[in-house]
Parts: C-alpha cells; structure tokens; sequence
C-alpha cells in the first residue's frame, strides 16, 4: 500500500502526505512559538570594534538586547540589561564577599545607577552566585536581591529585576535561594549554560521542575549560554568554527521552541578566557559562522510553531525539529546527537553510545517536487540528490519541504511537545522539600537577615551554618524597612528539632518569649531603619552532624511576608574512618598512567609525581573506587599537600556514578602552603556544567561509583600528596 512502510516510523495520528490539520495541533498542545523571543547578548569593551560589531547588528530581526557592564548597546539603539554588582564600591574580583549592610545596597541602587534615558532596561542582581563568584550563603544573597528589589523598584516599578544568574543545574544552592523566597522578588528565570547541546533541554527541564516548585513566574531568561570548545589557538580554524556555529543553532532553536523568552548566546563582541575563546566575533570585529547563523534563525522563526520531534531509535536521541512556517511549509533542523566527549571512570564504557556522526537514509514522499536545502532555503535539490543525509558536529542541517512526513531510516516521527527534555528523577526527601517551598507573594517592606557570631562557620557547599564545640551560639536577626513609612508587624523564629531559641543581650527589641522551639515578638520598624533583635540558638550535646533548617518569618499588619531560612547543624570532628584508601587504590585517568608515579611514602601519605600534566589546564585526575553501596551522610576527607611550583596548584572533588555521570563538590580551590582540606559529604555534591544528570540536585548513592581528585595547574614533575585518604561513616 502506498506510503505503509512509512507509517510504522510514525505515530498512531500520523497523516498520510498532506498537512496537519490545526485540530490535531491544538489536540497536542501545540501552540505558536517565540511569539515573545527576543535575544541578546553579552559585549564585553568598549572600543571602535565593539562599536561596528554593535552598528553591524543593528535592525537584526529579534536582537533587542545587549548585557555587561558597557553602555555602548544602550547608547546605540538596544535594550540593557545590567548587573548591580557592577555598581558597588569596593567590588572585589570573584570570589567575593556580600555587601554586609543591606542599606548600602539599597542606597547605591538608589543613587550610582545611571538615570533615563541611559538607564538599563533590565537589571540582575549578581552572577552566578552558586559558582566561585560568590562566597555567601544563598540566605545572604537573597537578602541583597531583596534590597535591590525595593531599590530599583522604587524608583522605576515598570523596570524587571532578576534574581542572580544561576551557573548550574539546580541543586542546593538554588533550593536555599527558594527557602528565602526568592519567587516573590524575581520577575523571571536568569539561567546560563555552557554544557553539550546534547544536554541543553535536560538541563531545561531541571530548571522547570525547579521554578514550579519555587513558584518563579515571568520570562525565562538564557543570559549566557556559550560554547566551551572552542581553543583560543585553533580559533581560526574553519572545523572548530563549525562546530561553535551548529552548537549555536541547536540551542537556539530548542530554546525558541522550549519557550524561552530570552536568549543571549555568549558573546557578542570578542572574548577569550583562559584556554577557550567564546567571541561571535573574531578580534577585528568580523563576524564568525556562529553570528551569522544566529541571525539568519532569529530572522526565520517568527510566526513558525514545531509539529515534530525526530527521534533516533537505537539511542533514544532526538536528531531535531519539524517547524511549521507561516506559509505552511514544512522546516526540518537535523543535528548529531552526540557530545564531543565523555569524562568516564576507569573500566566505564557509555550507555547508550550515542554517535556523534549518523548516516540517514530519505525516503521522500511520491510527487516530492524539489527540496530547499540551507538555512536560507538557497539551494534546491531534487529529492534524488538527497538519498541520505550525513549528521555530524560540524554542521546542522535545514530543508524545507511541502507539510508532508519524509521517512528517515531508523527515526520516529513524535508529535511536538512542549518540555523537550527528560524529566529528573527526584529523591523522596527532596521531593518533600520542594512541597515545602514558600509561596509567591507580594514583596514585604520590610526583609529578614540572620547574622550570626564568630561562633558560627559557613559551609558553602553543604549551605549549613556550623556552631562549634559549644552549645550555644548567638545570631542578630536584622529586620530592615525599605520604605519610607513605619510598618508594624511580628516575626517569629521557628527553631529545628534538637535547637532552641531564646533572647539575649543587647538590641534594640526584646524577644517576648522564653527560650524554647519557637520564639517571636510584634514591633515597628521604622521608615528605611533597621532594628536588631539579639538571639540565642541553644542545641541538643547529643545532636548528630546534620543540617535542620530553621525558619524566619515576618508579617506585618497589612498581611505582607518575609520568608527567610538557614540550615544549622553542630561542628563535630569527621565521623570515624570506614574505609582507607593506599597508593594502590588511586587510578589515573585514562591516558596518564604513564605519565605519573604513585607511591605509598607514609602508612596516611600517599604521593603522586605528575610527569606530564594533561591538556592546557596542566591537568591530572586520580580515583578511588567506592566501596558497595554508600550513603549521603558518608564522608570523604583528606588533606592535599602540593610540592610548590611556578604557578598555584589547584584541586577539587568529584563524584562518578554508573551511568557516567559527574557531580562536583564546591569549588576549585588552590592548595596553600599548609595544605587543602577535603571534607566532602557524599550527598553534598552537585551538578557539573558539563555532564549529563538524570537525577534533580543531588546523586543517586545507589549509583555511586568513584570518587575522583582533578589537580590543576601542574608543572612536569611535581609532586602532590594525599594526607590520609579515607570515607567515614557514622554507625
């Protein structure tokens, strides 16, 4: 029967050679997309370059936006979004500490930002606060977004203000940010991403899960997302440009079709950081394949909707989009649905392998005239010029055909839905805690911030706040009215299990109740005034080293709300050692086995000589198998010793599971002098930029394979040393 051996390749609904009908469409919930696209993107100078790079793009169909500290886009016709960092005396370069007076925050806000008409069009407040640019709690951080809220808004209420860029997918850093409220003080999403585009829509529906439960509304807004493949000395290479290009395509139409409202592809203007070189344009200005693609896409999708997915079934990869045009024509992007390169453990082969180049033959439908082949539909083939096409990283393809199915070998055809990427799976308590985030509400005058004495040790990674030996410890809750009215209300501290809270000395408002699970009180703050309420946190001895949240809230008279929290947990010595690791546990990466030497020199010291450093970062990474199943509460320490060398010597933890994928610990940090302690609770670690996760914030222990030690900055010949490498456990 003509067309059949189509069919089986597509689904139940599908329709045999003419167009989809709009019933079928709204029965799957297609709806037009981009109606709200815009992009954008970062410039970095402001030279004569960057000023042709900016006049070149003038006029550009849905280029409305510049970002960065420059008002060179502002100045020549674009839309401004701008980060308040950049305003604040004494900024420091990442990482940095928070401004610790809110007001200054405020005031600065209120009096360095640059007035209309230069004004940006948009703010953000901070970058990428759960990387290295920040060192403070994400309670602290979303105080400062609180009081720059109040202070841009008071002044320009139109104006959006968005909530600091996150870095990552998110994890626990995010989920502080939702404990403090910070759907009610963002008018949108602030994401960026530098990973594969294979992972880009998984990485969506990471942040999806996350804004529903944190009840984030408005636009989502991609304020970065780069290609990290790109070698500052092959930069002028026509391949490697080629792949920047089609990472570039890829992501924009998934996102265009994902629903994101703003794209900023990173960077406009040339820019080179370390090894890599991210610049849409080469240092003179010229325009790079990436740059054009980008525009010419944003100049076809308006008033286009998807119908299809293309799905590779051996992998389960999509390989792209069928768009419908305003015309009725049919817009196929296809593009390899492999990543450039996978970080595997020792005797770790990929499930599934998802090929980088595929080979697809066409069956088109009888009657096919002709076919455009190219972004711009310039070339026209006839179908028997095309029997297959050729994937590959170097190029995605564009053809335009009537709105008829064509069969490729081995891909079924899925009707579009929004919400492309695969859900993650979520552990029971973090689904719990999600529930448990507070609502969007409307933004309080006046805003809680828990400070707390030098008893007190912040953990980033782990976002808990440690008391040391003793049971007690003090905390000053500061409660600050950004009006310029009085505003009556009651707080009220809800203290974990195991904790109490009581008053003491000092301030200027008493507490009217005893120590005990809870403690509260009803004042007035005065107009743009802070008033401190002295507290005591009192623990149980016998309390074990876990973070319990604690709860602060205020509501005032006209029913406003603050919502803040921090996690508290006692500074207890490591649990006892479980397992201990020797010279004969740790494995190199693959390929460097060669090049270094490992010997036990003590019965706790191992030392590592890296002959030969790995890649331009001078790298070196080493593992150790974990033993069975392990928990989230198992702990591996050790101290990092590095023999001194022309540059610093840097490390960090990583965790691998059986599926490949690599979750970090904290930061990248350097070794001192004395030496880097390692603490890493195995339930502490968190997504990487650069790997696939299946599972939402935190890994899967049952998957749990291998810890894994990266050193960089290595001279040839330098030796590092491990300090009694061990996993811990609480019995």
């Amino acid at each position: 029967m003509e067309g059949e051996g189509n069919r089986a390749s597509l689904p139940s609904v599908w329709v045999p050679w003419r167009r989809v009908p709009g019933a079928l469409i709204a029965a799957f919930g297609l709806a037009a997309s981009g109606a709200d696209f815009e992009w954008g993107g970062h410039i970095s100078g402001s030279g004569s370059n960057t000023l042709e790079v900016l006049r070149s793009l003038s006029g550009r169909p849905g280029l409305h936006w510049t970002r960065g500290a420059s008002p060179l886009g502002k100045e020549n016709g674009f839309r401004w979004l701008a980060d308040v960092r950049n305003y604040q005396p004494g900024r420091q370069r990442p990482p940095e500490r928070l401004p610790q007076d809110l007001f200054s925050v405020y005031w600065t806000c209120r009096t360095n930002l640059p007035p209309a008409p230069r004004s940006p069009d948009a703010w953000e407040v901070y970058n990428e606060p759960d990387f290295y640019f920040v060192e403070n709690s994400a309670a602290d951080m979303a105080a400062v977004l609180k009081a720059a809220w109040w202070a841009i808004k008071t002044d320009r209420p139109e104006v959006p203000v968005l909530m600091p860029s996150l870095a990552f997918r998110p994890a626990r850093y995010a989920l502080e940010l939702a404990h403090n409220g910070l759907a009610s003080w963002t008018d949108g999403l602030n994401l960026h991403y530098y990973g594969w585009a294979a992972d880009f829509t998984d990485f969506l529906a990471h942040h999806r899960v996350f804004a529903r439960a944190a009840g984030i509304e408005g636009p989502w807004w991609l304020t970065e997302i780069g290609y990290f493949q790109l070698p500052v000395t092959l930069a002028s290479d026509p391949g490697h440009l080629d792949r920047q290009a089609a990472f570039h395509e890829r992501t924009l139409v998934e996102s265009w079709a994902e629903g994101v409202e703003r794209h900023f592809p990173f960077l406009l203007t040339h820019y080179v950081e370390v090894i890599s070189d991210f610049g849409l344009t080469d240092p003179e200005g010229r325009w790079r394949p990436a740059l054009l693609a980008i525009v010419q896409l944003a100049g076809r999708i308006p008033g286009c909707r998807p119908l299809w997915s293309l799905v590779h079934e051996p992998t389960g990869a999509r390989i792209g989009l069928v768009i419908e045009e305003p015309d009725g024509a049919w817009w196929s992007v296809l593009w390899s649905p492999g990543r450039p390169r996978e970080l595997a453990p020792p005797g770790r082969v990929m499930d599934p392998p998802v090929p980088e180049r595929l080979r697809l033959e066409v069956t088109w439908p009888e009657g096919t005239p002709f076919v455009h082949f190219g972004l711009d539909s310039g070339v026209l083939l006839d179908p028997a010029q095309l029997p297959a096409i050729d994937l590959a990283p170097e190029r995605t393809f564009h053809l335009r055909t009537g709105p008829a199915p064509y069969q490729l070998a081995e891909v079924r055809w899925e009707p579009f839905r929004r919400e492309l990427g695969a859900p993650p799976r979520i552990a029971p308590d973090l689904e719990r805690e999600l529930d448990s985030l507070p609502p969007r509400r409307e933004p309080s005058p006046v805003v809680l911030r828990l400070r707390m004495s030098d008893a007190w040790t912040e953990d980033k990674p782990r976002q808990s706040l440690r008391l040391a030996a003793e049971t007690k410890g003090d905390a000053r809750l500061e409660l600050r009215n950004f009006t310029d009215r009085p505003v009556r209300g009651t707080w009220r501290i809800d203290a974990p299990e195991g904790w109490s809270a009581g008053p003491a000395t000092g301030g200027e408002a008493r507490p009217d109740r005893e120590p005990g699970p809870s403690l509260g009180g009803s004042v007035e703050v005065a107009p743009l005034a802070r008033l401190d309420i002295p507290v005591r946190f009192t623990r149980r001895p016998d309390l074990p080293s876990e973070p319990r949240r604690v709860r602060l809230t205020w509501r005032d008279e006209a029913g406003r709300v603050d919502a803040a929290s921090v996690r508290f947990e006692p500074d207890l010595p490591p649990p006892p050692i479980w397992r201990r690791y020797t010279a004969r546990d740790l494995v190199p990466r693959a390929g460097q086995h060669g090049a270094t030497q490992i010997f036990q020199i003590e019965p706790d010291r191992v030392a590592i000589e890296v002959r030969q450093p790995g890649d331009a970062h001078r790298d070196a990474m080493f593992y150790l198998a974990l033993p069975g199943i392990v928990r989230g509460s198992d702990v591996f320490t050790t101290r990092i010793h590095a023999e001194p060398g022309p540059t610093p010597t840097f490390a960090q933890a990583f965790l691998f599971t059986a599926h490949g994928e690599v979750w970090r610990h904290g930061e990248l940090e350097s070794v001192p002098a004395d030496g880097l302690a390692i603490r890493a609770g195995l339930g502490e670690f968190a997504p990487t930029i650069w790997s696939r996760h299946r599972d939402f914030g935190a890994p899967a222990m049952a998957e749990a394979r291998w810890l894994a030690i990266r050193f960089q900055g290595l001279a040839p010949g330098q030796l590092v040393e491990l300090e009694e490498p061990a996993l811990r456990r609480m019995e």
